[in-house]
């Protein structure tokens, strides 16, 4: 596993739109493939997953093994002594993680292990994600998920539907295990996909980062669904997402149904280190983002192949198929890495998810310009603790 790494509707109008909404036939059917499970937030939280882990429990276990393999004795032996502090200063996730132990019922999955998988899932994922506004307004969102040990990741990757007082919250992708959100949508009003901003630049990060989620800071991932929880609207879920306090630097992917709202936020840990907007009448119909900071070091290889592919296609041919096949089902944008890729209209409550497989030659043998910051998939998690043993020392 690599860890260093969006119509005015209300809900119900949006959920009859899935099934009415003549634009649907223009998308095509569903042909969602992972599998699907409720969530109750009405439940305590120790019950919540525990369907989703009971359900899924060897390929829990077989992935888990996987990324134990890389992470070194010093981290481990540090979770092994702190993972209690997670009952007090993130009680309810604490809470969820322990009834999704005792689903798996295994002594190769204890508490702590638990915890310290959950605390680096966010750290390592190489993502693309573009936001677009098709010739008729209708705003479009996409992204390809990107790991290491994709073929494990694979395995353990669901959807999910949140459900409060029998009202469906929204929808999201998960991975069995993990109680966060990378990607998830409320249906008529906001969709969002987290991706990875500058694994590696300081090699104190993950120590900075563990610091942080022991102190009671959330995580991406927790931010995001607390936003997909509490938020009625984009404006709100724009608040949040750029304000709210988080343990790691990353990229938040928001698109709404209204207007240019569509906005990648660039975070720092306590705020925002940078906002691009669409802004369709002055000509930005699309954002991509990958995992750097294009507004900065610039748009190279993943992020300048999709731009180009986008340019070649115009926003009169855009749509979530075009977006799709002639964007993030080429290479280098869909890799040897990448999980799945997720369609989003929330305008008419539309979410699609499938698995990508990648057939083309070994990354090795693809051309990235070396004299440009890495934007290529390649990173592996041991390279994540590069450099832990000393430190931990």
């Amino acid at each position: 596993l690599r860890f260093a790494a969006i119509l005015g509707l209300s809900l119900q109008d949006s959920q009859a739109m899935q099934v009415n909404d003549p634009r649907q036939a223009e998308i095509g059917a569903s042909d969602d493939y992972f599998p699907e499970f409720e969530i109750n937030l009405d439940l305590e939280p120790k019950d919540r997953f525990k369907e989703v882990a009971a359900t899924m429990r060897e390929q829990i276990l077989e992935t888990s093994a996987v990324i134990l393999e890389e992470i070194p004795s010093e981290l481990k032996t540090l979770f092994d002594l702190t993972y209690w502090i997670w009952g007090i200063v993130n009680h309810e996730r604490y809470s969820e993680i322990q009834g999704i132990v005792e689903a798996v019922d295994s002594r190769n999955l204890d508490i702590q292990t638990a915890v310290l998988i959950n605390s680096l899932y966010e750290l390592g994922a190489w993502c693309t994600s573009i936001v677009a506004k098709q010739a008729d307004n209708s705003i479009i969102h996409q992204r390809n998920l990107d790991f290491d040990a994709t073929n494990f990741m694979r395995s353990i990757t669901h959807r999910a539907k949140f459900f409060r007082g029998g009202e469906h919250l929204f929808s999201a992708v998960m991975f069995a295990g993990n109680v966060g959100i990378y990607t998830g949508m409320k249906p008529g009003q906001f969709s969002i996909s987290q991706n990875t901003r500058a694994p590696k630049t300081n090699k104190l990060g993950l120590l900075e980062n563990l610091s942080l989620l022991f102190s009671g800071v959330r995580e991406n991932s927790w931010i995001v669904r607390d936003v997909l929880t509490d938020c009625p609207d984009f404006t709100c879920a724009h608040k949040h997402l750029s304000t709210d306090a988080t343990i790691s630097y990353g990229y938040f992917i928001l698109a709404g149904v209204y207007g240019d709202e569509g906005v990648v936020i660039s975070r720092d840990r306590f705020g925002t280190a940078h906002e691009d907007w669409l802004n369709a009448e002055n000509g930005t119909w699309y954002l991509v983002q990958t995992n750097n900071d294009h507004w900065d070091t610039g748009c190279f290889n993943r992020c300048a192949a999709a731009r180009d592919h986008m340019n070649e296609i115009g926003q009169h041919g855009i749509s979530n198929v075009t977006l799709k096949q002639r964007v993030l089902n080429i290479f280098p944008n869909l890799n040897r890495d990448t999980i799945y890729n997720t369609q989003f209209q929330a305008g008419i409550g539309y979410m699609n998810t499938t698995p990508q497989f990648y057939n083309g030659s070994s990354l090795e043998q693809e051309v990235f310009d070396p004299s440009l910051p890495d934007d290529s998939p390649t990173i592996r998690l041991k390279d994540l603790f590069e450099g832990f043993k000393v430190q931990a020392i």
